[in-house]
C-alpha cells in the first residue's frame, strides 16, 4: 500500500479475480482465508512465527559478495548491528500478529496503483494479460491500474520498471 506521500507502507495483502457479480463469494473466500492465516501464525510451543519467518528470509537472501559468509538484502536490514536475533524475531512476531489482527477490509474498485508497487503492477499485466506494454492493455484496464491515468505519457514506461531489490 502507499502512504500519501507516495511512499511504499508494510501491507501484506492479496489480490483474487472473480466476476464481481460473485463478490460475496469473494469476501467469504478471504475470510475464510484469513482465518487460516491466523491459525498458522499462532504461537506454537515449539516456534513464533517471527522464527519461521526470520529462517525464510535468510534462507531467501543472497550471500554479500562484499562480506562472503554473510547474508545481504532484507536479512542484512532486519539484523542489522544485533548479534542475538531473539529480539527481531519477537518484533517480526509481533507486526505479524497486527496484521491478522483484524478482520479483512475489502476495497472493491480501488485503482491498483492504491496497493501495489509499480513492479507488481507490470508483473500482474505480464502474468494474466501477457502485457509487455501499455499498446496491449486496454485503456479501462489502464485506468484500473493507476489512478491518474489520462494518456499513455503519463504511465511509467513497462519496460523500464523493476523491482526494487532489498
Amino acid at each position: 500500500m502507499r502512504s500519501s506521500k507516495g511512499k511504499v507502507v508494510p501491507v501484506l495483502g492479496w489480490r483474487i479475480d472473480l466476476p464481481t457479480s460473485e463478490e460475496s463469494k469473494v469476501q467469504k473466500l478471504v475470510n475464510r482465508q484469513a482465518s487460516f492465516m491466523r491459525a498458522c501464525f499462532a504461537k506454537t510451543d515449539k516456534y513464533s512465527i517471527g522464527s519461521l519467518a526470520l529462517d525464510h528470509i535468510e534462507e531467501h537472501s543472497h550471500e554479500d559478495p562484499l562480506n562472503p559468509g554473510m547474508k545481504a538484502g532484507l536479512y542484512k536490514s532486519v539484523t542489522k548491528n544485533v548479534a542475538d536475533t531473539t529480539g527481531v524475531e519477537a518484533r517480526l512476531t509481533r507486526e505479524i500478529n497486527l496484521y491478522f489482527a483484524t478482520k479483512p477490509i475489502f476495497d472493491c474498485g480501488a485503482h491498483w496503483d492504491k496497493f501495489f508497487t509499480d513492479a507488481d503492477i507490470k508483473q500482474i499485466l505480464e502474468e494474466n494479460l501477457g502485457a509487455n506494454n501499455w499498446d496491449m492493455v486496454p485503456r479501462d484496464a489502464r485506468h484500473a491500474c493507476y489512478q491518474n491515468y489520462k494518456s499513455v505519457q503519463t504511465l511509467p514506461p513497462l519496460d523500464k520498471i523493476e523491482r526494487e531489490g532489498y
